[in-house]
């Protein structure tokens, strides 16, 4: 293959890489070396956002901490101890 009068081949690529413009992104340094990191870092901003989110969610019905909320419904005839605990 020939590329205006210059031989291009396996060990000189370089006549092929100077034919296009630079790609924007190719100037580009990432911030993380490997996926791994990538996906901890991504993980990490994942878990802080559901933290501040819980955090704000908290806030917001803090007032209904204070509230005595009963877990069980008992009955107006209830007693603790009966006299007597036949029911017929």
């Amino acid at each position: 293959m020939q590329q205006r009068g210059k031989i291009v081949d396996a060990e000189n690529h370089v006549v092929l890489t100077e034919t296009y413009p630079k790609h924007a992104l190719s100037e580009t340094i990432p911030s993380m070396k490997t996926c791994t990191e990538l996906l901890a870092y991504r993980k990490g901003i994942e878990k802080e956002d559901i933290r501040c989110k819980k955090t704000k969610r908290d806030e917001k019905v803090a007032h209904l901490q204070k509230i005595q909320f009963k877990d069980y419904y008992r009955p107006d005839e209830f007693v603790e101890n009966p006299q007597y605990t036949a029911t017929w």
